[in-house]
């Protein structure tokens, strides 16, 4: 014969599993100058709960934003951190507008049912990144052709994207194959973790005689900051090669063919002047 739970006890075992509580705390990153909305993650009706209170967290305690009652009303204290930017949505979630750096922090969604077992807390982290300026490409020297341009020139590309939170990365391609990149973040980084990132590639144009090539620098940061990219195309000169500083073999055998010429004629004077004119 199986044992049997006391009623008592399985009540209790039941009791608590229905007990709300505080959740996990999550993080949730946001870009900033946006209309951002955080889920308190209950899909309540309004028979459900009787009061939905928002805070964050300023100096060690929770500072109300809002709170949004079962009827519909809102209540914001002109104390709120984020007072005028913030309302309640699908009962429960908190919209912030225009989001900024400074709203970073943890949020606390207190829900208070409608039922004799207690309220429940969900905690947010909320980070706050921002997306950089659009990467541009630029070459040194400044004044670098991209069309009809030899074999074998060589030049520098450089790749900027300035203000992203954190400073995002550079991915080099030609023609869609990766290629080797040196990297380097602003050396004096913003106090609020934002940066710039500059990225070079030394260039060396293939013989690909009519060709147009695309370098492109692709600018990649933490989500939910937007991937963005930069073309440079470079056309190909036909038929020719970069001027050299180093002479060719023609030239080269010319020099030394005048040189040998240039000896025989003065070998052949000394010898008339020293040896043969005296006789006479």
């Amino acid at each position: 014969m199986k044992p049997r739970i006391p009623t008592a006890t399985a009540f209790l075992l039941f009791t608590l599993l229905l007990i709300p509580g505080t959740k996990q705390q999550s993080e949730v990153a946001f870009l900033s100058g946006q209309q951002n909305t955080i889920s308190c993650g209950h899909p309540l009706t309004s028979g459900d709960f009787s009061r939905v209170i928002w805070s964050k967290a300023v100096g060690g305690n929770y500072a109300t934003i809002l709170e949004y009652n079962a009827d519909g009303s809102t209540v914001e204290p002109p104390t709120s951190p984020l007072v005028g930017r913030a309302r309640a949505v699908g009962n429960v979630n908190l919209q912030v507008d225009n989001m900024v750096v400074g709203d970073e922090g943890e949020y606390e969604c207190h829900v208070r049912f409608n039922n004799p077992f207690g309220d429940e807390r969900v905690t947010y982290n909320v980070v706050v990144r921002v997306q950089p300026s659009d990467p541009v490409i630029t070459a040194t020297p400044s004044d670098t052709p991209v069309t009809d341009v030899p074999a074998g020139t060589n030049f520098t590309l450089t790749c900027t994207s300035t203000g992203g939170r954190p400073p995002v990365s550079h991915t080099w391609t030609l023609d869609g194959t990766e290629i080797p990149a040196n990297t380097s973040l602003s050396p004096t980084p913003n106090t609020d973790g934002s940066g710039d990132t500059v990225s070079t590639v030394d260039v060396v144009i293939p013989d690909r005689k009519g060709q147009t090539l695309a370098y492109k620098c692709e600018a990649a940061g933490l989500s939910p900051i937007v991937t963005m990219a930069a073309t440079q195309t470079i056309k190909t000169q036909k038929g020719t090669t970069a001027p050299s500083n180093t002479l060719s073999a023609g030239a080269i055998a010319g020099i030394v063919i005048a040189v040998l010429v240039l000896v025989t004629i003065i070998v052949g004077l000394s010898v008339y002047f020293l040896v043969i004119k005296p006789k006479h």
